[in-house]
């Protein structure tokens, strides 16, 4: 995972950077609600110069699919939303 992406995800979560991986789910995270979820996108757009459209904001549900919306595979390779 890139090391930037991994480091805003927790600035914006505030979880530590070791519990952000491609499996992270929103409903594992307490701290990512609703609001902290626009607060993340927001500062990834800033942070990383991306763009995102309102479907992949909304079918975000883990860290894979942010990855995947950013253009980058997802770590581990397994699918969108996919259980461990």
């Amino acid at each position: 995972m890139d090391v930037q992406l991994q480091r805003v995800i927790a600035e914006v979560l505030g979880i530590p950077a070791e519990r952000v991986h491609a499996h992270l789910r929103r409903e594992d995270v307490t701290e990512w609600d609703s609001l902290n979820h626009l607060r993340l996108i927001t500062a990834i757009e800033s942070e990383l110069g991306a763009a995102f459209t309102m479907e992949q904001i909304a079918a975000v549900s883990t860290i894979g699919d942010l990855e995947r919306a950013l253009g980058r595979p997802a770590e581990d390779g397994f699918s969108s939303g996919a259980s461990r």
